[in-house]
């Protein structure tokens, strides 16, 4: 019995190596082509299958030579049980057309013939609406992008140079308004300033009464002042180098509310509401007498020509009694 199996196996085989699969002893040569989808895709792939059957003892040449593909562009070509598959892209906008074919295969006394398949064309879904004016570029293999950069992230862009642009305009503002205050600030005459400080520090100093403090305010007050109209920065100096450089005798009779200002800053000593106000005052006399005195001189010769206009119409007057 298992001697009868081997045979039957051994004839088999036999039988397999003498009629090779795709070739037929009694059925005529023959080739039929077809798509195995009904529908296309542009940029996408189709797969062409070729069955075909080839004379008894006939093989296909090798590598295999197929004629009607080129104008096509082949992807790969794989054998099968009952012929051949051929991976096509759909490069076509329209209908993808396939030419006739020709499948050479060399018989066994070593001549070449071919086989013939039929025409084909399968339809193309290219992805365009009917209307033009809607059409989008379609993704094709998420190499390409259906949407444009802008499209996708103008929104973004657009906003974010928006808030670039307020926040330019709001420093513009910004810096604006300082620049118009510190030009206020420095049309403002010292004499001015200074004046105007004193009288909010004696607010400040009946309201909250610190010695340290309110003298540290008053020191700073008389060093800028001293400094604008003197040539040297009295607020960036000590006492001591204030004292090495002024001229003026004026200047050296503030020096010793300087001094006691060091020590309350410093030392922290108590002063008595009545010196603080002294010490006020001193300041503000201090002030008063080095302030520019262009006023009194626009006074003194507002007298004068005052005067003068009198004396002429008086002089107009006595002549006139004398006619």
């Amino acid at each position: 019995m298992k001697r009868l199996i081997a045979i039957i196996g051994i004839f088999v085989l036999f039988l397999g190596a003498v009629n090779p699969a795709g070739a037929d002893e009694t059925a005529p040569a023959s080739m039929k082509a077809r798509f195995l989808t009904d529908k296309a895709v542009l940029g996408e792939t189709i797969t062409l299958s070729l069955e075909f059957t080839l004379p008894r003892g006939a093989k296909l040449t090798d590598p295999v030579e197929i004629n009607g593909l080129d104008s096509s562009i082949i992807l790969n070509n794989q054998r099968t049980d009952n012929g051949l598959d051929i991976t096509l892209l759909i490069n076509s906008m329209d209908a993808f057309k396939v030419d006739a074919l020709r499948l050479f295969y060399n018989t066994p006394d070593n001549n070449k013939n071919w086989l013939e398949s039929q025409a084909l064309e399968i339809p193309v879904d290219n992805g365009l609406p009917d209307d033009p004016s809607k059409m989008q570029p379609r993704p094709i293999k998420g190499l390409v992008s259906g949407k444009s950069f802008f499209s996708q992230y103008g929104p973004w862009i657009g906003g974010v140079l928006l808030l670039l642009l307020l926040a330019g305009l709001g420093l513009w503002f910004y810096l604006k308004n300082k620049r118009v205050q510190a030009l206020e600030i420095l049309s403002a005459p010292p004499h001015e300033t200074a004046l105007e400080n004193l009288n909010g520090l004696e607010t400040w100093w009946a309201a909250q009464g610190e010695d340290k403090e309110g003298y540290f305010r008053l020191s700073a007050i008389i060093r800028s002042y001293m400094g604008a109209i003197r040539p040297f920065p009295a607020a960036d100096l000590t006492t001591g180098e204030i004292r090495s450089r002024i001229r003026e005798r004026d200047d050296r009779e503030i020096l010793p509310l300087l001094d006691e200002a060091d020590m309350v800053k410093f030392a922290k000593a108590r002063i008595a509401e009545e010196t603080r106000k002294a010490h006020l005052g001193l300041a503000r006399t201090y002030v008063e007498k080095t302030m520019p005195k262009e006023e009194e001189g626009r006074v003194v010769e507002a007298e004068i020509v005052t005067n003068q206009q009198q004396e002429f119409t008086s002089g107009m007057t006595s002549k006139g009694g004398a006619k």
